[in-house]
């Protein structure tokens, strides 16, 4: 109902009660909602309670109607008590929903590092790394320091079929991606076709880096950026080895 008054005049978004339960699962699938409950999230060893946390609850639509439609032609005492005795019955009046901002921050944080991958080396680099990203978004902790391990055929069988991307490109995406200074991918096993990791800390102190290297560059010019680098490579150097 609130989306229905909210929607701006003309706009074509969906806001029928099927439309937004469909997009309301998606979002608790992907994690980008939760439960609330506990302020802690679940341990990675309970995999049931984290299950809880994201589970949308099944509710027949039709009787929603029809108890609506009563209440609005039905003023009498016996039919609001009825009422209130059939909204207790009601699955989720007891369950709240909060957005998961860890969610969104992990999202934002994957969206930084495709970015960075697909001006560093190709997009079809990119949507590689964004693949493996996708897959492992909800399997991975969101403090780990890089992606559960994912399996070459799996990265394979999830690639998008618009991206065109076979056994023989994506062999040559995952060695220039792996062999990149950037390091962020990085090759764990090589059982199967080999198991592949996206590397969260050093990805982002490659993007941490890369920012300041743009101030310094912007403000004092390049000469003080080849100095930063030649610092950043020997840790600490006195002025006349400078």
């Amino acid at each position: 109902e609130r989306l229905a008054l909210t929607a701006e005049q003309g706009s074509k978004v969906n806001t029928s009660v099927f439309s937004v339960r469909d997009k309301f699962t998606a979002l608790a699938n992907t994690h980008f909602i939760q439960r609330c409950g506990d302020a802690n999230p679940p341990d990675k060893e309970d995999e049931e309670a984290e299950k809880t946390m994201y589970e949308v609850p099944t509710i027949d639509f039709s009787k929603l109607k029809n108890r609506k439609r009563k209440r609005s032609t039905d003023d009498s005492n016996q039919s609001r008590k009825k009422q209130r005795t059939e909204n207790e019955a009601i699955p989720d009046q007891d369950i709240l929903w909060r957005v998961n901002y860890s969610r969104f921050q992990q999202y934002l944080r994957d969206q930084a590092i495709v970015g960075a991958v697909a001006r560093k080396i190709d997009k079809r680099s990119a949507e590689v790394v964004r693949t493996m990203l996708r897959v492992s978004e909800v399997r991975t902790q969101a403090e780990a320091p890089y992606t559960n391990p994912l399996s070459y055929h799996e990265i394979l069988n999830a690639m998008p079929a618009d991206q065109g991307v076979n056994k023989q490109v994506l062999d040559q995406a995952l060695k220039i991606i792996t062999e990149d200074s950037m390091d962020f991918v990085n090759k764990t096993a090589d059982s199967g076709g080999g198991m592949y990791s996206v590397h969260f800390q050093k990805a982002l102190r490659a993007l941490c880096t890369a920012h300041i290297e743009s101030v310094i560059q912007e403000r004092f010019g390049s000469k003080s950026l080849r100095i930063f680098r030649l610092l950043l490579m020997k840790k600490q150097l006195e002025q006349k080895r400078v």
